[in-house]
């Protein structure tokens, strides 16, 4: 039997070990003022210089159940759990 992982972005795993571990992830979303993207497309070190000059701070939102549907229907191609 094959185990997959599955999480969302706020595991706190280091790219490396989701790569390693196979580790399926599920992202939050940012709202930063008008733009909306998912927390997985974000350069960590941009976005924290972005903040030092932002005039409204941006907030999450969390994954919507088709972003873990799509998740887990992929990680069923590969593993049986």
């Amino acid at each position: 039997m094959k185990i997959g992982l599955v999480s969302d972005n706020t595991c706190n795993l280091t790219p490396e070990e989701i790569q390693k571990y196979d580790v399926r992830i599920v992202s939050l979303y940012i709202n930063r003022g008008s733009m909306y993207s998912k927390a997985v497309d974000l350069d960590l070190d941009k976005y924290y210089e972005e903040l030092g000059s932002a005039s409204e701070l941006p907030t999450t939102s969390q994954p919507s159940p088709q972003d873990f549907i799509e998740v887990f229907e992929e990680a069923l191609k590969t593993y049986d759990v």
